[in-house]
């Protein structure tokens, strides 16, 4: 009997020793080291390659997930994962392939990337912007390569084609104050916001009036000449753009005004109830006021509460928060 017992303890105690045996043989080595048994994750860490939450067209963003393991003797080790679950939520085009991405060369300043990224129970929430570079949308001669995008930064340095026509060109349905068909015009996109932002104004008891849209080259040309000999050189480089440099050209610039303003374009349109409420909504329609008062040595231009330039509603808010002027926001000034 007592044989039997001690055989029995002695099979057990073998069994025993057999399965720690195998249970500390279970060795996985990450980044050279050996770590034993059944392994917890006591980590997660989410990061990217990026300095700051703005992207340029063409930039290539790696979003690496580190996962910390710890082994049944408290030993750590970490490594990067590829087991993890992408959720992509863009306005801007991109080329996903695994946790990296390109930001496609078509991209528009302003749109928005989320990338959503998760292991195990936890993830981390990525926001993007796209900003371009305006430094890579201008030729050496100044004109810009850009122009038929919504954001293309044009000013007394960066140029539009002497020919350029935008081909998208639509004639306002809001009310206007001259004849000129030509100038009663914006591209589509800009046309459309336009009539939104002045149906709002209207059920919101705010008459605006449109003056003076798309202006071709030629149109320009004359309209600037006219001021030099009218008015001097110094005039004319303060109020009114050369050929070439005016927003007008590009079908996304309107200039607006009121009854209360005469239906002019004057400063006193800033203060009016009109100019006031389009300083305040305008962004929410794509628009900005692009020569804000203050900031003439920035854009070159003294204020002109009357002008709005469309560059699209993510943009426009994005430079609506900020305060800054475009040559500001992109870092020109």
């Amino acid at each position: 009997m007592k044989r039997s017992i001690f055989l029995i303890f002695s099979i057990l105690l073998m069994l025993s020793v057999l399965l720690t045996a195998c249970k500390t043989e279970k060795v996985t080595t990450i980044n050279g080291i050996k770590l034993y048994g059944e392994l917890k994750i006591t980590g997660i860490e989410f990061k990217d390659n990026t300095e700051s939450e703005y992207v340029v067209p063409g930039q290539k963003v790696i979003i690496t997930t580190e996962v910390e393991y710890t082994d049944e003797e408290g030993k750590k080790a970490s490594t990067v994962s590829k087991d993890v679950s992408i959720k992509i939520d863009s306005e801007a085009p991109i080329k996903l392939d695994g946790s990296e991405f390109i930001v496609d060369a078509t991209a528009i300043s302003g749109q928005k990337i989320t990338i959503t990224v998760s292991v195990e129970e936890k993830s981390k929430i990525f926001e993007y912007i796209v900003l371009k570079s305006p430094d890579k949308t201008i030729g050496a001669d100044g004109i810009i390569t850009d122009y038929g995008d919504i954001d293309a930064i044009v000013n007394k340095e960066r140029s539009l084609p002497k020919d350029y026509v935008p081909s998208d060109l639509v004639k306002l349905t809001v009310p206007t104050v001259l004849a000129n068909p030509e100038i009663n015009q914006l591209r589509k996109v800009a046309a459309d916001s336009l009539s939104a932002l002045f149906e709002t104004a209207k059920i919101q008891g705010v008459t605006l009036k449109a003056r003076s849209g798309y202006r071709s080259y030629s149109t320009q040309n004359a309209l600037y000449n006219g001021n030099v000999s009218t008015k001097g050189q110094e005039y004319a480089s303060k109020y009114s753009a050369e050929a070439g440099k005016s927003e007008h050209q590009t079908g996304l610039a309107i200039d607006i005004t009121s009854s209360s303003a005469g239906d002019e374009l004057t400063v006193d349109f800033g203060e009016t109830k009109e100019g006031l409420w389009v300083k305040e909504n305008a962004y929410t329609y794509g628009f900005i006021i692009r020569y804000p008062e203050g900031k003439e040595d920035v854009v070159g231009y003294a204020y002109e509460p009357w002008h709005l330039r469309y560059v699209g509603y993510e943009l426009a808010k994005e430079i609506f928060d900020s305060g800054l002027t475009v040559e500001e926001f992109f870092a020109l000034k």
